[in-house]
Formats: structure tokens, C-alpha cells, sequence
């Protein structure tokens, strides 16, 4: 990231961050699997990946694509934040940008049903108004995942 965050990335949010200061958060729309939004500093010295999911409730730290890396204390704060109010933002914002490709990138992986058997998901759709993600087993089952 350098500069201002493009047009087509949609921004999620700002957070303020003890230590770095007002850090931004957006998806990128040109994007690839697993679901994840990208921080950065407000002076674009530093970019990471925190990763969440379209069936559970916290996020996490997935890597810093920059070589000045401001530390875990950081990311763990961001990590906190993002899970704590604004992660229903970055899946509206990732389902809107992929829904007509990668989706909630579950196709083909496994998840438990409802019993909690392992099973492969054949598709699976995320409801932004009501922040709940429905899974469509290969076998025909299904499983309603609400946030």
C-alpha cells in the first residue's frame, strides 16, 4: 500500500492503534482465498493480512507484507479490534466484492454439520443482513452458521 487506499478497495474502517496510530482497513477487491482484510499505517510504512471467517467469530493474524513490521503487540490489538466490532463489515464488503466468484472460499473444504461429522461443503452463501453463512454439503445436507 502507498498513499491514499484505491477507489476500488472498499475501506472497512479506521481503527487507533496504541503505538502506530490510526491504522486503516480494507478488502481487496482483486483478492484471492482465504477471506482476509489488509491494515496499514496512515503513513503506508507497513501492510498486513488479518484473515476471519464466514463461521466463526474472531479473526486472526495472518502475515505483514512489509519488511518494517510494527510487531505482534500490534497486530494483536488490531486482531482485537476488528474482532470485537467491525469484522460484519469485512464480511459484507468481501461478500459483495466475490460472491459471484470465490464467495466465502469454503467449496471443497471440509466443515462440520450439524452433528459435528466432517463433511465437504459443495457451496456456501453468506446473508449480510443477518450475518449468517448457510453451507450446502456435498451430501445434500445443510448447515445455518449465524454470527
Amino acid at each position: 500500500m502507498r498513499g491514499a487506499i484505491p477507489e476500488a478497495m472498499p475501506k472497512i474502517c479506521d481503527l487507533h492503534v496504541t503505538g502506530v496510530g490510526h491504522v486503516l482497513v480494507w478488502v481487496n477487491s482483486r483478492d484471492h482465498c482465504d477471506p482476509h482484510v489488509h491494515v496499514g499505517d496512515k503513513s503506508s510504512s507497513w501492510e498486513a493480512r488479518i484473515k476471519f471467517s464466514f463461521v466463526q467469530p474472531e479473526a486472526t493474524f495472518w502475515n505483514c507484507l512489509s519488511h518494517i513490521n510494527p510487531g505482534p503487540a500490534i497486530f494483536d490489538e488490531i486482531v482485537k479490534q476488528l474482532s470485537a466490532g467491525h469484522l460484519r463489515s469485512a464480511r459484507r464488503e468481501w461478500w459483495r466484492c466475490f460472491s459471484g466468484g470465490i464467495g466465502c472460499c469454503m467449496a471443497n473444504r471440509r466443515f462440520e454439520d450439524t452433528r459435528g461429522n466432517s463433511r465437504v461443503v459443495r457451496t456456501a452463501d453468506y446473508d449480510p443482513g443477518t450475518d449468517t453463512t448457510t453451507i450446502m454439503f456435498v451430501n445434500g445436507f445443510q448447515r445455518m452458521v449465524r454470527l
